[in-house]
Formats: C-alpha cells, structure tokens, sequence
C-alpha cells in the first residue's frame, strides 16, 4: 500500500507539471493570439487605404491620358503646335538649335513627338 501511495503521489505530481506548463503554453499562445489580430487589423486597414490610394491614382492616370488623347486627336491643337513650333524655328529654337526656316519640317517633327501612345 505505501508502494502504491508513492506511485500515486509521483504521478499526481506530474499531472501538476503538466497542467502548469499547459497554462503557461495557453497564456503565451492567447497572448500570441491578440497580438497578431491587432497586427491582422493594422494591416487591414493600411491594405484598405493601399486600395484607395491605387483607385485614385487609375483615376487620374485615365483622366490625364483622356486629356491627352483628346488634345492629340484634335487637329486644332496638333494645328497650333505645329504653328508655335514654326515660331520657335524662326527663332532658332528648334530641331538643334539651328536657325531652320523650313516650318513644314517643324510642323512635321512637333505632330510626330504629339502622337505618343499610352
């Protein structure tokens, strides 16, 4: 009976161990736990502006290249370009700084470079 009274004993002894580490195994993974939710909200809501952020940025990438597109398609713009770009080789201004009087070169040089593609 005293043998069986230690054996008891050690094993209630154990089991203590055992529960102890599993609590203190049970608050470290709760504590884990809150922490990365807290880490899983941030970056929610840094993704969420991340995601605003992009949609505004398309937004007005396709604002700028409408403006674009509808400034190069329209001949009178390409038309008034050119013609300031014929100013500006009388004055020697353009196509390397020669002073080129030929305006149909000039009008040709300013309507290519108008013509870019996005």
């Amino acid at each position: 009976m005293l043998q069986e009274n230690t054996r008891l004993k050690g094993q209630f002894t154990s089991q203590e161990e055992d529960r102890t580490f599993l609590i203190k195994q049970l608050v470290a993974v709760k504590k884990d736990n809150a922490r990365l939710r807290a880490e899983y909200t941030e970056l929610e809501a840094e993704n969420e502006n991340l995601k605003q952020e992009v949609q505004r940025l398309t937004e007005k990438l396709n604002q700028q290249q409408h403006t674009v597109s509808n400034a190069v398609s329209s001949p009178h713009t390409v038309t008034s370009a050119a013609n300031a770009a014929a100013a500006l080789v009388r004055g020697g201004k353009l196509m390397g700084g020669a002073n080129n009087h030929n305006t149909a070169d000039a009008r040709e040089q300013v309507y290519h470079h108008s013509h870019w593609s996005f």
